[in-house]
């Protein structure tokens, strides 16, 4: 990481490539599959058993899979360069040392970028501030 005046910028955009891209990829069209057939399925058995109440309507194990996905794909984002920076940040600095957690992460909000990016950065940055 190179230190400059784009270091905040920089250290922002380091989060959002993730180890495990591809994989993240063939998982979700797994999972997509799986729900497409299964609902197939139920359509099929509603259509000639002449059942129209569709109780199974909302897939609970579905909805917890692509959760679960979720969860997966997010732990696998390159966060260490933000977390150390962050925790640096909070060392070196007696006022965001002596603050809230909340006040912590405001700060950081002023700090990084007001985008997709800046806001994914501090999305991780919850999870370690409130630690």
């Amino acid at each position: 990481m190179r230190n400059h005046n784009n270091k905040r910028r920089d250290i922002a955009r380091s989060v959002l490539p993730s180890k495990a891209r591809r994989a993240a990829k063939v998982d979700r069209r797994n999972i997509h599959h799986a729900e497409r057939s299964a609902t197939r399925a139920m359509l099929h058995r509603a259509i000639t058993d002449g059942d129209d109440g569709f109780d199974d309507a909302v897939d609970y194990p579905y909805r917890f899979r692509v959760a679960e996905f979720v969860e997966y794909r997010r732990s696998k984002d390159k966060v260490e360069p933000l977390i150390r920076w962050a925790r640096r940040t909070i060392v070196l600095d007696r006022r965001l040392r002596d603050a809230t957690p909340a006040q912590q992460l405001d700060h950081f909000r002023r700090t990084l970028p007001d985008n997709l990016i800046g806001r994914h950065a501090i999305f991780h940055l919850e999870w370690v501030i409130h630690q």
